[in-house]
């Protein structure tokens, strides 16, 4: 995820410590998770009517 720009990497010692490489990456994370939300309800709507 380093190479793709997602996070970033800061070394200290033989310790590694990630962090996400901006806010913006936070909120397409949030969207992401929305969405997922979204879809597995419409599934369990879909379930609980069989």
């Amino acid at each position: 995820m380093t190479k793709k720009g997602i996070l970033k990497v800061r070394r200290e010692g033989q310790c590694n410590y990630y962090s996400l490489s901006s806010t913006k990456v936070a909120e397409a994370c949030g969207l992401m998770r929305e969405v997922l939300i979204e879809t597995l309800r419409k599934h369990q709507h879909i379930l609980q009517s069989l």
